[in-house]
């Protein structure tokens, strides 16, 4: 299954008729937009809390910090009040971002009972919402030293406030990971990864978990570093042989599709770079908007329309990149028929010409792949996941033999590590 990160300007609608499900982030919106948000007719609505957000630096991340802030898990208090009967949202939120780097942590409360506050704040906002699933609250794993004892206490209250709010909802806790606590020792049997499971599988109450691995550095979505993925598989695997029925995995962007091999229930992505992974060093001014990019999932790569398409055109590979959605269509005919997409106004390569087709044929690419595997037993997942990464270890391969020399430089994803990621835990 998919489901989509929704970012500000509110995409879910228009997949309204595909789509699974849907995960909103205080990190795209402030608490008054999130309350009006247009609701669409999904199975799953979440919200992540995103309390693994605490810690960004805010002069470096304010707009980012400021969005954060209104929510109450956050522990801002003194920012101004939204007034309905003032300037509107818009000036309200440049009130809070002109005060916020004054108030805010940069850091969670240890206190229990401020810890219990938080996560209670976080579940009664969720049912407010009217949200399918309840996320719990966690901070971000950053200390190897600390075994996760922190995340097991925001666990541990965050029940106990679920159980006081007698929510009726699944109730989900999020794990948390920072790259900086995945070294070798990590992954071995018994290391710190398996530290992670058994706190977490020790609770009693929960229904499942949601896993978001944070990278250090703005690495690229479709190019994280070896021990992100190796994160996410080891982890998936784990929880889906204790026997959680929930196992939501954020952030992994499309090894999201190979986590669904492994035992994921689902994966999400976005249209963005800070929708399709985490990284808290990549929520700064990037200085210029993107440029189109159309994916293939065929390749597990991306592609510049005219830059390095047309030479692919020119070496008879089309076929072997072509994935045909509504918003790809014109681009790949174009294609076929002069060898150049710079025709076809909603692809050409402009900064910023990412929203009426690159962005949508990317996340409707996404949602095809989820319902293939749909209702599709483990051992069905698990060998589509890999003849999917076999395929595309060959189409890579061939592609950049034919393309050297060209100047063509597709975006491609380390797909041979994650075949290994997924043999070793198959």
């Amino acid at each position: 299954m998919f489901a989509l990160n929704e970012g500000s300007k509110w995409g879910s609608p228009k997949y309204a008729e595909s789509l699974y499900g849907v995960v909103y982030m205080p990190m795209s919106n402030h608490v008054v937009r999130m309350r009006r948000r247009p609701l669409g007719d999904v199975t799953w609505q979440l919200f992540d809390p995103q309390l693994y957000l605490g810690e960004l630096d805010c002069p470096e991340a304010m707009k980012v910090c400021a969005r954060l802030s209104t929510y109450p898990w956050f522990g801002v208090d003194e920012i101004p009040e939204f007034d309905s009967d003032g300037d509107g949202q818009r000036s309200w939120e440049h009130d809070v971002q002109d005060v916020v780097c004054d108030q805010w942590h940069g850091d969670v409360t240890e206190d229990p009972g401020e810890i219990r506050g938080a996560a209670l704040s976080a579940i009664e906002f969720q049912a407010e919402i009217s949200c399918s699933h309840i996320i719990l609250p966690t901070p971000l794993v950053t200390e190897r030293e600390d075994e996760a004892e922190t995340q097991a206490i925001w666990v541990d209250q965050g029940l106990a406030a679920a159980d006081a709010a007698d929510v009726g909802q699944p109730v989900i806790a999020t794990i948390a990971i920072s790259e900086a606590v995945l070294n070798n020792a990590a992954f071995v049997p018994g290391g710190f990864l398996d530290t992670v499971v058994d706190q977490i599988t020790a609770r009693e109450g929960l229904s499942g978990v949601y896993i978001v691995v944070a990278q250090t550095d703005a690495n690229h979505p479709l190019k994280p570093p070896y021990a992100v993925t190796a994160a996410y598989a080891h982890l998936t695997r784990a929880f889906a042989e204790f026997g959680h029925d929930f196992i939501f995995v954020n952030f992994a962007d499309t090894f999201g599709v190979a986590c669904l091999g492994l035992g994921a229930s689902a994966f999400a992505t976005g249209p963005t770079q800070n929708l399709r992974r985490l990284s808290l060093a990549g929520f700064g001014d990037t200085g210029g908007g993107p440029f189109p990019r159309y994916y293939s999932h065929r390749v597990a790569g991306e592609f510049l329309p005219d830059g390095d398409l047309r030479h692919v055109v020119a070496r008879r590979q089309l076929r072997r990149v072509e994935d045909r959605t509504l918003y790809s269509r014109d681009l790949l005919q174009s294609l076929a028929q002069n060898g150049r997409a710079n025709t076809v106004a909603n692809w050409v390569e402009t900064r910023n010409n990412v929203f009426k087709a690159a962005q949508p044929h990317f996340i409707s690419r996404m949602i095809l792949e989820g319902q293939g595997y749909s209702g599709q037993t483990f051992a069905q997942r698990s060998a589509r996941a890999e003849s999917w990464l076999d395929d595309a270890v060959v189409n890579q391969d061939y592609l950049a033999r034919k393309l050297d020399g060209t100047g063509a430089a597709p975006n491609f994803a380390p797909v041979e590590d994650w075949l290994t990621q997924l043999q070793e835990h198959s």
